[in-house]
């Protein structure tokens, strides 16, 4: 399969060396997934044949690295190594096996001002190390998608900004917390003289915390009374949607420690539940009234 272009074919045979390999079905329709995510992307730019470059450049826009690294999410890892196996295929001729980490890397321009900035993120403004990766990702999407069609600093506006964010297909969150990192650079560099306007002000605001940022972090009796009330519990489901809401409001359970539940962690002589918390591992036990003791 050296030097062979066409993707479907590549994919083909990828398919069946993860077959030999035993990969799981799991990871082989995530991988397949990935691959569907590329042939579309190719086939919306109009590419025709694969090549190192055009798969460095799918990278480039969705993910903002070439290698796996530890802070990428699982996705986004999954995505990487589905090209990387591709590259190496047309390259080499077999599938590479375990892909060294590798960070990112700001050339040009625009990368020397995202590294200034970052620099200045951790020794002067004293920022954590995890918050200047967070927007070193960040930020390397966005130097990425830049360098994808030709933008300097001077051509940023809101329609280069919403093309960017449109082709993410971030989460509210992701939007919220990678818009939010792209203003700030845009401030520093008008603030450092470095960009005669601030283009920050391109970068829209979003009402992310005012619809998701105030949910209740607790709840009142009479309200947790009338969730309980509200449960059907003459049906079967009711009954267990019922069980649910006790052992969470009642004995102040975790989902996970709910959902790993088990009839065999009832001692019904004791009227006592033993379980191994899941978050801790930690052993506990909870009583409970036996039905046949309620007047």
């Amino acid at each position: 399969m050296r030097n062979e272009t066409n993707v479907k074919r590549l994919i083909e045979f990828c398919h069946d060396e993860m077959e030999t390999r035993d990969y799981s079905e799991d990871y082989k329709c995530r991988v397949s997934k990935a691959w569907g995510g590329l042939t579309d992307w190719m086939k919306h730019r109009q590419y025709s044949e694969f090549s190192p470059d055009i798969g460095h450049s799918f990278l480039d826009e969705k993910v903002g690295v070439h290698r796996p690294g530890k802070n990428l999410i699982k996705s986004q890892q999954v995505c990487v190594r589905a090209v990387r196996m591709l590259i190496s295929l047309q390259t080499m001729g077999c599938i590479e096996d375990h892909p060294s980490d590798a960070g990112h890397r700001f050339t040009g321009p625009v990368g020397a001002l995202i590294q200034q900035y970052l620099d200045h993120m951790a020794n002067k403004l004293k920022r954590k190390e995890s918050t200047v990766k967070n927007t070193e990702a960040y930020l390397f999407r966005f130097y990425s998608f830049l360098n994808a069609y030709g933008y300097g600093m001077d051509d940023i506006n809101f329609e280069v900004m919403e093309t960017f964010h449109s082709e993410q297909g971030y989460t509210p969150g992701s939007y919220h917390n990678c818009a939010g990192s792209i203003r700030r650079f845009l401030r520093f560099l008008h603030a450092s003289g470095f960009c005669e306007q601030d283009r920050s002000v391109f970068v829209a605001p979003d009402n992310y915390r005012i619809k998701e940022g105030n949910l209740p972090s607790a709840y009142s009796e009479e309200e947790i009374l009338a969730v309980l009330s509200s449960v059907d519990r003459a049906s079967v489901i009711g009954k267990r949607d019922y069980l649910i809401l006790i052992l969470a409001a009642e004995y102040g359970w975790r989902n996970g420690d709910i959902r790993q539940f088990r009839l065999d962690q009832i001692d019904w002589e004791k009227n006592e539940i033993r379980f191994l918390q899941q978050k801790g591992g930690i052993r506990l036990s909870s009583h409970f009234l036996h039905p046949s003791a309620t007047p």
